[in-house]
């Protein structure tokens, strides 16, 4: 790794590593709070809320990355039309989730609590995640982390008071209450900070035409590629039992837990490689095989970490998900392939394809939900986790045979044009 790019990951890395330790708390409240059952629909009325809540700011947490690279001065000017249009369309956005998830999931939860999920993953809970975006443009990047990280502190601190409060089993509109209050709260902090390095309070603006279009773009890559990581909660809970799915949950929010170093390292290597990639020269060939190597070493260290922490995870979760032996193993395997496919797709992105990336997206998604489908209803947990390594692996294959091939491209262009 370059001096700069290993200091801004070790820092990046830090915060992250504060926010596996709120996970993993949040992940303990909520499973001892709820129960497998209640806990397998929560987290796929959830996931549907999350995906959703990409769309309100129309890519702009996107645009304020790749725009910044030629000025950070542009972050404050591209806020003034982010939060007008997310408050716009989140509540609309908010609305239509209700009618979805009261008619499309398999869950028994009332339309009470639905609102106040829509309202905390679709209105405000995005908002935080665009300021934070806005400081990681800035080359704040382990700032922008230490944000979100507050906000998971506030939301396990709530649910760490309801499981006090009302002890396993507890009601679920407190559990959603308070993960909505805390969030608010966290937004609130989260904008304090930012307002010290950008002019949040700046006079509201539409969105250029370019910057509409190049949102949507991006706001379309964001959506496919969350919902890759998401919809697998929901199918999950349509192709096995409730029970089943509130296992498999439990376990793909570890798994992902083991892929935040990743995360870090990307984040910290986005502005730079949106800063090279046009010329695909030596600096950005040297940026494409570091995050390369890291991201795969860091996956095989997350996942022989966690096969040797497995037995900490029933301390963690209690004995009504001792079902986890049964899929750990298996769904282990799918943190190196899921930590090439994140960098290989994060690479595309950069590399200014946004079509390649949707196009790999929606593939993604549909080889997704017909593995778990298909092995989830044949072979129950198992077929679930299987069916996770499966997508996750040809997902990375695809993904660095495209990076490889753009490059290649670039660098012949390059060599050809007149000096």
């Amino acid at each position: 790794m370059t001096s700069s790019l290993r200091r801004m990951t070790m820092l990046t890395g830090g915060a992250l590593a504060l926010r596996v330790i709120t996970q993993a708390a949040t992940l303990t409240f909520a499973a001892r709070y709820l129960g497998p059952v209640t806990y397998g629909q929560m987290a796929a009325a959830t996931s549907l809320a999350v995906i959703l809540g990409i769309l309100p700011n129309l890519g702009a947490g996107v645009t304020v990355i790749a725009r910044s690279k030629r000025s950070p001065l542009l972050a404050a000017d591209i806020w003034r039309f982010a939060w007008p249009q997310h408050l716009l369309l989140g509540p609309l956005i908010a609305f239509a989730y209700v009618i979805a998830a009261s008619t499309l999931l398999h869950v028994t939860l009332d339309r009470h609590t639905l609102i106040i999920i829509a309202v905390s993953e679709i209105v405000v809970m995005p908002l935080a995640m665009q300021i934070s975006a806005s400081l990681q443009a800035i080359d704040k990047v382990p700032l922008s982390q230490m944000v979100q990280w507050l906000v998971l502190l506030f939301r396990a601190v709530a649910l760490g008071a309801c499981l006090f409060a009302y002890g396993p089993d507890g009601p679920i509109d407190a559990y959603v209450t308070a993960q909505l209050v805390a969030t608010a709260v966290g937004l609130c902090a989260t904008a304090t900070i930012a307002a010290r390095f950008i002019p949040l309070w700046g006079s509201p603006r539409w969105p250029k035409r370019h910057e509409f279009f190049d949102g949507l773009a991006y706001c379309a890559t964001s959506g496919v590629t969350a919902g890759s990581m998401e919809i697998d909660k929901i199918v999950a809970l349509n192709a096995t039992t409730a029970w089943d799915a509130g296992i498999y949950a439990t376990m793909s929010r570890v798994v992902f837990a083991g892929t935040l170093p990743i995360v870090g390292l990307l984040m910290s290597a986005q502005p730079r490689l949106f800063a090279n990639a046009d010329s695909a020269g030596d600096e950005m060939q040297r940026l494409v095989r570091t995050v390369a190597v890291g991201c795969l070493l860091l996956g095989v260290a997350a996942a022989i970490g966690l096969n040797v922490c497995a037995p900490l995870l029933h301390l963690l979760v209690g004995q009504r998900f001792k079902a986890l032996d049964q899929v750990l193993p298996i769904m282990s395997l799918a943190i190196p392939a899921m930590s090439l496919r994140l960098a290989g797709t994060n690479i595309m992105l950069t590399l200014g394809r946004p079509s390649r990336r949707i196009a790999l997206d929606v593939a993604g998604v549909l080889l997704l939900v017909a593995s778990l489908t298909l092995l989830g209803n044949r072979y129950g947990l198992a077929g679930l986790g299987a069916g996770l390594v499966i997508s996750e692996s040809g997902l990375a294959i695809a993904a660095w045979t495209i990076v490889l091939l753009e490059l290649s491209r670039k660098r012949s262009v390059r060599t050809e044009s007149p000096q």
